[in-house]
């Protein structure tokens, strides 16, 4: 796993997956193990992408920016798991 602490007390974590099982891995903890959050699913948001696992992460000017393998990537707000917005990365 990859994780990202997040305003002192929490870390968001990026769940390793297989291609086989596409899920919305990315997830925000306390700092007792309990989910706060995990990310938006992408289908509720842009219903025509393909959905695959995230396999990339970082945190950047309070934004976090999760990637797939074919170079799609979504800007998260860490507060509350939602997408902002999908873009291309390289």
């Amino acid at each position: 796993m990859y994780g990202v602490k997040y305003k002192r007390n929490k870390i968001i974590l990026l769940k390793p997956v297989s291609m086989q099982e596409p899920v919305d891995n990315v997830f925000c903890l306390d700092a007792d193990n309990n989910i706060i959050w995990q990310v938006e699913d992408l289908r509720e948001k842009y219903p025509h992408d393909r959905k695959m696992p995230y396999e990339n992460m970082f945190y950047h000017d309070g934004i976090l920016t999760v990637s797939t393998f074919i170079g799609v990537g979504y800007d998260i707000n860490p507060d509350d798991g939602m997408i902002i917005r999908s873009h291309i990365v390289k």
